[in-house]
């Protein structure tokens, strides 16, 4: 017999909501919300993050009037791959959102996209795709980066408006690789 256990919790603590979960002792999605206007994470949002005991990679350039909307905390495909995802708004309804994680990420194949290539010693090199939203397909990803590995095993990806972050608008590409290309470990 399998025994299911579930346990949420909600700390409320100014514009921060934690939501801690739990499932059969294993890591569950958590998120925590703020805005802080500089674009860059909060001290709540980074501890948040460092709980997963990891080093925790977010990019040193945000465009002017971008905040960081949301953190989420994944347990991952497979057991002791969790990941991350740090999701930013912006100006005129723009968005966009750096992902991190081990194992598979599920992305699109890249065919009929522009492509600006992403020129970084951290996390590696790789390449912005993009492509004009297609009137039928509003919520297919329009603008996105194939996962890069670091050397720390771990993958870094961007993704534009469509997907997970749904309705809204894109960045540039050029934008897009000036943020990629900024990734750093925080302290």
């Amino acid at each position: 017999m399998v025994q299911f256990i579930q346990t949420k919790m909600a700390l409320v603590i100014g514009t921060i909501v934690v939501m801690v979960g739990q499932t059969n002792g294993s890591l569950a999605e958590q998120t925590t919300h703020s805005s802080n206007p500089q674009g860059q994470l909060t001290p709540a949002q980074v501890q948040h993050l460092k709980r997963l005991g990891l080093r925790i990679a977010a990019p040193a350039y945000v465009p002017a009037g971008f905040w960081v909307s949301s953190v989420k905390i994944r347990p991952g495909k497979a057991p002791g791959r969790p990941g991350y995802l740090i999701n930013y708004r912006g100006p005129n309804g723009t968005c966009f959102a750096i992902h991190s994680g081990r194992g598979g990420s599920g992305y699109p194949l890249a065919i009929g996209y522009q492509q600006f290539p992403i020129n970084a010693s951290f996390p590696g090199y790789g390449t912005i795709y993009y492509r004009q939203a297609i009137n039928s397909s509003r919520n297919a990803l329009t603008l996105f980066s194939r996962p890069i590995e670091a050397q720390d095993g771990r993958w870094y990806a961007f993704q534009g408006a469509g997907g997970e972050m749904g309705q809204c608008n894109n960045i540039s590409p050029q934008e897009a690789v000036r943020i990629m290309e900024s990734l750093r470990y925080l302290p």
